[in-house]
């Protein structure tokens, strides 16, 4: 594996050539890994969400091929479907390794993107191209247990473009994650996209398109019954959207604060903040999660009350969740958008 990782950096694959737009492998971000403190808390609070597809939680040796690292280390791993949205949750040791670094820095969140790839040639094949633009490989990890061991692949994507850019070989995704668990949760909510938090938009989409995928599309919509944590408020943001997959790529722009935006950068930094969940009854789904003790952090309307095109939204504070935001939705259905 040593020499794969090494491989994956430097040899040169006779052949290959730039792509003017981005490879079809990037259709669907397969799943998230994140990083927790607590793995069984974690879990313990998505189950108190109705998401109970989840993994009992092993034990695993995470094995890192990063120049300094103190060697192999252990740790505690769960997978699970949120809706159609997959994730592992990694608790790692304090003993220095990838994931123990990424919580010094920048406490519980999401470490990685994940891509499915089909085979060793794809990756590296996109691997030359990467690197041909300026990125490298940062690691290729591997997670070992009793069952068996899988390895993700990450790119050096976190500073300019404010996440790590990772692939998995699909035979790996599919002995970690089983289709038969993906199913209903307690409130129905449907998974409809992966969004981020950046202060300037710009840089970031100039990265992105650098790689060949679409820019950051920026809109400014009206929002109004705005609250923060509980008071009125009269926080403003601008809105990127990335619509290159299966699922869109959504980022925030705080632009006047108190907002969670800004909260969020100021705890774990600019990149991945929340998941976005659609729902059929707000209301009923955010008082039945109040009384369970969650907070709603921030929330708003967009569009004219009671017509087609608008809608209402609450974020969940992130407290118990592993350093992801749940974004709820509910859009206006009128009777014949509702019956069709």
């Amino acid at each position: 594996m040593r020499n794969l990782a090494w491989s994956l950096m430097y040899i040169i694959i006779s052949g290959t050539h730039a792509f003017s737009q981005i490879p079809s492998l990037y259709k669907e971000v397969d799943h998230i890994i994140c990083v927790v403190e607590d793995l069984g808390a974690v879990k313990k609070t998505w189950q108190q969400l109705g998401f109970n597809q989840l993994w009992d939680d092993i034990d695993v040796m995470i094995v890192s091929r990063l120049p300094g690292m103190d060697g192999p280390t252990m740790g505690k791993m769960a997978v699970g479907y949120l809706d159609k949205a997959k994730i592992i949750w990694i608790q790692p040791s304090k003993i220095q390794n990838p994931f123990s670094e990424y919580m010094k820095a920048w406490k519980e969140g999401v470490f990685a993107l994940i891509y499915p790839v089909d085979n060793m040639k794809i990756l590296k094949r996109e691997a030359q191209r990467l690197r041909e633009r300026g990125v490298i490989i940062y690691d290729n990890l591997e997670l070992r247990s009793h069952d068996g061991k899988v390895n993700f692949y990450v790119f050096n994507t976190a500073e300019q473009g404010k996440y790590l850019l990772g692939f998995m070989l699909t035979d790996d995704i599919s002995f970690l994650f089983d289709l038969k668990w993906e199913g209903s949760n307690r409130y129905n909510m449907k998974f409809v996209q992966y969004a981020f938090t950046v202060a300037d938009e710009a840089p970031v989409s100039a990265f992105w398109t650098s790689l060949g995928w679409p820019e950051i599309v920026v809109t400014h919509d009206s929002v109004y019954d705005k609250q923060y944590y509980g008071k009125p408020s009269d926080y403003d943001m601008r809105i990127g959207w990335q619509r290159h997959g299966t699922i869109p790529l959504k980022w925030s722009i705080p632009l006047k604060g108190p907002n969670i935006y800004e909260d969020h950068i100021k705890a774990h930094g600019a990149g991945f903040h929340y998941l976005v969940f659609e729902v059929e009854d707000i209301d009923k789904v955010i008082n039945d999660l109040t009384s369970k003790g969650f907070v709603i952090s921030q929330s708003g309307s967009w569009g004219e009350k009671g017509k087609p095109g608008s809608g209402r939204f609450a974020y969940l504070d992130p407290q118990g969740l592993g350093g992801i935001t749940i974004e709820l939705i509910w859009r206006f259905k009128d009777n014949i958008e509702a019956t069709n």
